[in-house]
């Protein structure tokens, strides 16, 4: 599959640069393996669902989480950027469910950018688990549960030739 972004420029070669797992669950715990080590802290939203600790827990990996809050007045979960902000310091990578497990909360594009933000700031990977990508309610406020214009075969390193500039254009 040729790219067109990111670190996908290359040529893929499906035989030996596309691995084919049965779920999830198995995709998360090689995604985890490749990119971490034994004792590497990767960042988990609260609420969660039950998998990521756990695969956490078989690889040897310290889950580091951060809190998002109910807003009741305005009936939606809030992010706490400081702290994740602080968290991305130590970790090595952060796993994004969205739209999000439990809550069903879609992030908006400013949310979007701030985390990529943070990510390329502190060199930590962004894990994105799309599994409900399209059980989104029509009316949500972003129709799309990534950054419009962009997809999931783009990787947002600073390796790959992103910068902050190039996250404020996916807007």
């Amino acid at each position: 599959y040729p790219g067109t972004k990111g670190a996908t420029r290359q040529r893929v070669d499906p035989d030996r640069n596309i691995t084919v797992t049965l779920g999830a669950t198995e995709s998360l715990v090689i995604i985890l393996r490749t990119i971490c080590k034994p004792g590497d802290s990767i960042l988990i939203m609260e609420p969660f669902h039950e998998l990521y600790p756990s695969q956490a827990a078989v690889l040897y990996l310290k889950p580091e989480f951060t809190e998002m809050k109910e807003n009741i007045t305005t009936n939606k979960w809030e992010l706490d950027f400081t702290d994740i902000e602080a968290k991305a310091k130590i970790c090595k990578a952060m796993i994004l469910c969205n739209p999000h497990n439990p809550t069903g909360k879609l992030f908006d594009t400013e949310e979007l950018q701030q985390l990529c933000h943070i990510c390329l700031k502190h060199n930590m990977y962004l894990i994105t688990d799309d599994i409900y990508e399209h059980m989104i309610y029509s009316g949500a406020t972003q129709e799309k549960h990534i950054l419009p214009g962009w997809d999931t075969e783009s990787v947002l390193t600073s390796a790959a030739g992103f910068s902050d500039d190039e996250v404020q254009k996916m807007a």
